[in-house]
């Protein structure tokens, strides 16, 4: 009787540490019914990042915000947090319809982590309380002194910092070396009105019509801002003593700065410069003009394996044509910013991508710091034209 208990014990123990130790090596789901706790320990937290970015590459693919910041980026912040499945949801749109599409999703409180914004929209965005206080993220940061002012001034609001200004542009004369050479033309002649014209004029008879055109007849005010400002003149200026406002903005360029300005624009047409609406940077990369004022991001339209060959080729000039004895020159500059949306339940994460983009510009350049190009090799051809 004693031996049949002592083995209905021994029995009843074994059944209990089996049941035992099957329970603690499994766990109950919701759907799949049984895993393993090592399994369990496995599983990743789940997180997905949305960015509301434009699209504004126009097939140049260095001006893909998604493929030559983004994504780079977002590899790393995925391999610097093992613990979790971080994706990301790109939310992309063309220019003209960028700034409402991310209007209204943060109006209606859509969850949004990122947003890229042209800087002449940022003011709207941080008016309407839609964008978080970085200040204290940036302050820690340290890296604020890598920014030009001005730029970085282009994502502060009432003293506090809402955005990061993430790359620019800068316009200025592009040219053909032996195209000028053909017509024997020097490229300093390019820089001063009267030298732009009858240069140009030049090439054109000597290339039959390859000479220039004037560009961007669509947004016309691109062409006469910086000839308005190099001549002194303003867009507007702050005045007081209005009657009934006090403080006021009075439109400074209805001047003699802004005529003689648009005199330069009209005697481009006069002399045969003919001007386009369509975005001609193509135009010139497949040579049909020799010389092009147009912007920075030229080099992205040209076939990467091109580039190395680049410097030879092509010339740049970093300014606008003068008036005949003013040495002052003024260009255009753009650029976009990144933010992150007061509706981000996921501010770290989004503020650690904007670090990495951030890093990445030690080596790719991001304009509006102290570089141009947001593209390493692609610097590297700046570099080297700028040298030329």
């Amino acid at each position: 009787m004693s031996l049949m208990l002592n083995r209905s014990i021994r029995f009843s123990f074994l059944c209990i540490s089996f049941v035992l130790a099957l329970v603690l090596g499994m766990v109950v789901t919701d759907t799949t019914g049984f895993i393993t706790l090592p399994a369990l320990a496995q599983q990743k937290k789940q997180v997905t990042l949305t960015a509301m970015v434009v699209d504004n590459s126009g097939g140049n693919p260095s001006e893909d915000q998604r493929a030559r910041l983004f994504q780079p980026a977002f590899q790393e912040s995925k391999a610097r947090h093992p613990d979790m499945d971080i994706n990301i949801n790109y939310v992309q749109s063309p220019y003209n319809q960028t700034r409402t599409h991310i209007l209204n999703a943060l109006g209606n409180q859509t969850p949004v982590d990122i947003i890229s914004l042209d800087q002449v929209w940022f003011g709207e965005f941080a008016q309407k309380g839609y964008l978080t206080d970085i200040t204290n993220r940036v302050q820690s940061w340290g890296r604020i002194s890598d920014w030009y002012p001005t730029n970085f001034a282009g994502g502060v609001y009432n003293g506090k910092i809402y955005a990061i200004w993430a790359w620019t542009d800068v316009r200025g004369i592009w040219y053909w070396k032996d195209l000028l050479n053909r017509a024997q033309v020097n490229p300093n002649s390019l820089t001063t009105w009267d030298g732009y014209i009858s240069s140009t004029k030049k090439i054109s008879d000597a290339l039959k019509g390859q000479g220039t055109v004037l560009n961007g007849a669509n947004y016309s005010p691109e062409l006469w801002y910086p000839y308005l400002w190099m001549l002194g003149g303003d867009i507007v200026v702050q005045k007081n003593g209005h009657p009934t406002k006090g403080t006021y903005w009075f439109p400074a360029y209805n001047s003699s700065a802004g005529v003689k300005a648009l005199e330069f624009i009209k005697e481009q047409i006069n002399a045969g410069i003919t001007p386009v609406k369509d975005n001609v940077d193509k135009t010139f990369v497949d040579r049909k003009v020799a010389v092009y004022i147009g912007g920075s991001w030229m080099p992205g339209w040209f076939p990467k394996n091109q580039w190395a060959s680049l410097p030879q080729r092509v010339g740049f000039i970093p300014a606008f044509p003068v008036p005949t004895g003013t040495n002052q020159s003024s260009t255009m500059m753009g650029g976009w910013e990144l933010a992150i949306p007061q509706t981000s339940k996921n501010k770290d994460l989004a503020w650690e991508l904007l670090t990495i983009m951030g890093r990445f510009q030690d080596n790719q350049s991001m304009a509006g710091t102290k570089w141009i190009s947001s593209n390493p090799e692609e610097s590297r051809v700046w570099s080297a034209i700028g040298s030329t």
